[in-house]
């Protein structure tokens, strides 16, 4: 009985220890169910805010094995990807994620910032006309990937969106 509760306290310590930390935490719930999709994804989430972006992918690639829908994980895989400037490698995830019924917002602005760092600009004007609600630096993104692929007369109606005069705002010109 001894013997047994010592054991026990022991691992109940080693368990203890992998809350100091959210890595240890999630590094032990993979360990331990690898096929929990939430583990996978955190895990994966936790190093690309550390910028680990190849430990990354291979987690949130595990994550959408398991749920090959899932918005979060797809988005955060774009990210990832992006960061990284991988292009050829995350064209399959991007067709994924862009065949869901509904595609959040995230995932769009995150295939938005793929296509642009990957040249692939008539998609970025494709995705990019689908904000609606488009602040911070995403118009003038969506502005510069429709003159990148060509459409001026677009980039110019999605600018007066947002300012009466694109072409003689410096910001506007500028991007």
């Amino acid at each position: 009985l001894l013997a047994a509760l010592v054991g026990g306290g022991l691992q109940g310590h080693a368990v203890a220890n992998d809350w100091r930390s959210d890595r240890l935490l999630y590094e032990r719930g993979v360990r331990l169910y690898p096929r929990c999709l939430r583990m996978q994804y955190n895990l994966g989430q936790l190093h690309l805010d550390q910028g680990e972006t190849s430990a990354a992918i291979r987690h949130l690639e595990t994550a959408l094995k398991l749920r090959h829908d899932d918005r979060a994980a797809l988005t955060l895989l774009i990210q990832a990807h992006t960061r990284e400037q991988r292009c050829q490698d995350v064209d399959p995830w991007v067709q994924r994620g862009l065949a869901l019924k509904r595609v959040p917002v995230g995932l769009r602005k995150a295939t938005l910032d793929w296509a642009i760092t990957c040249r692939r600009f008539k998609l970025a004007w494709r995705v990019g006309q689908t904000l609606s609600r488009a602040d911070g630096p995403w118009p003038r993104k969506v502005f510069v990937a429709a003159i990148a692929a060509g459409d001026q007369a677009g980039a110019t109606r999605w600018a007066r969106r947002f300012v009466d005069s694109p072409w003689r705002s410096g910001p506007w010109v500028a991007a």
